[in-house]
């Protein structure tokens, strides 16, 4: 099993849309969180699940509606970089990621 960790930018970002679904409705929260929570539990048996990611030594996962932009960080962690909803611009600069 992988250790799966988040990268500050990816924490703020889940913290930021958590609390506007909250404001929307609790369903839409508890709906984020089941979806990052069930990508977090694949990522950590299965680490090469992801599709490789356009900046070299990243990989996305799409948890519906959500991709999930990672690498690995050593052999036994994953970091997710970045989360953004499908309909969200696409990938970050090298440099964003961190």
């Amino acid at each position: 099993m992988h250790r799966v960790v988040f990268a500050r930018r990816a924490r703020l970002w889940l913290r930021n849309q958590t609390e506007y679904l909250l404001g929307r409705g609790p369903s839409a929260a508890e709906h984020l969180a089941e979806r990052i929570d069930t990508a977090v539990r694949l990522l950590s048996r299965f680490p090469h699940s992801g599709a490789l990611g356009p900046t070299p030594g990243t990989r996305r996962l799409v948890a519906v509606p959500y991709v999930l932009t990672y690498r690995e960080a050593t052999p036994d962690v994953i970091v997710i970089l970045d989360i953004r909803h499908g309909r969200q611009r696409g990938a970050l600069p090298p440099e964003e990621l961190g």
